[in-house]
């Protein structure tokens, strides 16, 4: 299904779409998650998720990319132990941001997610009666096309640690459609559980999804800092890693090189002395070795220094190698996953 309509706009989000970001955490079953950037009514004082404020940030996407990654989302399947089977996901949840700043871009959208059978969960700091008697039409689309919505900003001297997907007890989950009745939802509360997920993908972005007090966004936040620094030192690495291969690849050429024109500079030396021995006289084979010898000396000579270049060589490769090979080993990317077991 293609969506070439010039009313439709695109999308902003938080985050790009090479990795999608799969969780227990943010409502019921294995549900993408995803996170609009901008945010109009900036109802937190201490927001967890600043950085989406900005609505001129993030990752600019057509509706159609979006849809085209929930395709591929929904092929994939993983296993769930509640029902001991390989399944697919069970919708998506919708973050922000203010998902509602851009309801004209996501009513198509989660349109065509229950339209595949799957469902829609969707976060806003607005409150339920403020979104359903609000003049834009394009967000009455929207809850339209929208099964659970948890409103309300996160208050944090409110913080509850026991709700239901949602952080502090102003916020309330309201059911929209027939997809759930609230025994499903706390059924599928009762076996997930309560957690956080923090996710580290390939393109150097970090998520941290589920429900979470300020003290745990905070340190992640210093740990992605501490992420950026040595992927900034790993970055030195690499260039000190090609500078020590480009070195050693003319050291390879160079003792070639070398061996080479010693090589036949000793023929020729021993084909003179030959050629000498036999028609002079023992003064003058004399003579003719110490000419050789003579000749000889700056090769000799050369023998020394280039030794001397290849250790400086060959110590400087190596420091520069086993250096870049302890940031390599800071870099690799982690993921660090403490959703409850559900085997």
């Amino acid at each position: 299904m293609s969506y070439h309509d010039s009313k439709i706009k695109s999308i902003r989000l938080a985050h790009q779409l090479d990795e999608p970001v799969i969780s227990l955490n943010n409502g019921p079953g294995y549900r993408w998650i995803i996170w609009t950037q901008g945010c109009s009514i900036q109802c937190c004082h201490d927001c967890i998720n600043a950085n989406m404020i900005d609505p001129t940030d993030g990752y600019e996407y057509d509706i159609q990319s979006l849809i085209d990654c929930f395709q591929a989302v929904c092929e994939k399947k993983r296993y769930h132990s509640q029902f001991n089977q390989m399944v697919s996901i069970e919708g998506v949840t919708v973050l922000g941001g203010e998902p509602t700043d851009q309801a004209t871009s996501l009513a198509p959208f989660c349109r065509h997610v229950q339209l595949k059978g799957k469902t829609v969960m969707l976060y806003t700091g607005w409150s339920r009666d403020a979104l359903l008697n609000h003049e834009d039409q394009s967000i009455q689309e929207l809850l339209q096309h929208v099964d659970i919505l948890i409103d309300g900003p996160y208050i944090a001297t409110q913080y509850n640690s026991h709700l239901m997907w949602r952080g502090s007890a102003n916020q309330q989950l309201y059911i929209l459609s027939q997809a759930y009745t609230m025994d499903d939802i706390a059924s599928a509360f009762d076996f997930q559980g309560k957690g956080f997920q923090f996710h580290y993908a390939d393109c150097g972005q970090f998520t941290l999804s589920g429900i979470q007090s300020g003290g745990y966004a905070k340190e992640f936040e210093k740990a992605s800092k501490k992420r950026k620094k040595v992927n900034g030192m790993s970055k030195k690495s690499d260039k000190r890693n090609s500078f020590a291969k480009i070195i050693f690849l003319l050291f390879v050429v160079f003792l070639l090189f070398f061996l080479k024109s010693t090589s036949y500079t000793t023929i020729n030396d021993r084909n003179e002395f030959q050629n000498e021995n036999s028609i002079n006289s023992l003064f003058d084979m004399e003579a003719t070795i110490e000419t050789t010898d003579a000749r000889r000396l700056p090769n000799n000579y050369s023998t020394y220094v280039f030794l001397l270049l290849l250790s400086l060589v060959v110590i400087i490769s190596m420091i520069l190698i086993i250096y870049g090979i302890k940031l390599f080993k800071l870099r690799k990317p982690q993921l660090i996953d403490n959703e409850l077991d559900t085997d």
